[in-house]
């Protein structure tokens, strides 16, 4: 049987901009101009996307598992879609 390997997207892309350049934690990696207006850094967004991916796993779903997600349209959707 082939072996499944999985695939994290997002410490991919931060692996590879970090190489890139010397402090990319730093470096601006989301603004969203709503009610307030709010900038992430990179280290900011996969402290999120750790935070979602963390409270995801509480509800006891794992890898694999099949999960709907309905949300307003907001920042807190981008590292709850990419924590899933």
């Amino acid at each position: 049987m082939a072996e499944v390997r999985s695939f994290d997207l997002i410490s991919s892309l931060h692996q590879r901009w970090h190489e890139l350049y010397d402090d990319l934690s730093q470096t601006t990696a989301l603004t969203w101009l709503g009610v307030s207006d709010i900038t992430w850094s990179y280290e900011e967004l996969q402290h999120e996307i750790e935070l979602s991916a963390s409270y995801i796993n509480t509800l006891g779903l794992n890898v694999g598992d099949v999960l709907g997600l309905q949300a307003p349209r907001s920042i807190d959707w981008l590292p709850l879609f990419l924590g899933a």
